[in-house]
C-alpha cells in the first residue's frame, strides 16, 4: 500500500512540476499560464485532473484492503 500511495502522489504532482519547469525555462510559458484564459484553463484542468486521478487511486487502494 505504501508503494501505491507513493506512486499515486508522484503521478498527481508531476503535471504541476512539469508546468513549473516549463514556466521557469521559458518566460513566454509563464506569461501564458499567468495572463491568458487558455493558460488558466490548462492550469485548472491539470489541477482538477491530477486531483481526480489521485482521489481515484486512493479510492481503489482503500477498496482493496
Amino acid at each position: 500500500s505504501g508503494q501505491a500511495t507513493t506512486s499515486a502522489s508522484a503521478l498527481a504532482v508531476l503535471p504541476a512540476l512539469f508546468m513549473a519547469i516549463l514556466a521557469a525555462a521559458d518566460s513566454r510559458m509563464a506569461h501564458f499560464y499567468a495572463t491568458e484564459v487558455a493558460g488558466a484553463v490548462c492550469v485548472l484542468g491539470a489541477a482538477v485532473l491530477s486531483y481526480g486521478g489521485w482521489w481515484w487511486m486512493q479510492h481503489l487502494m482503500e477498496s482493496r484492503r
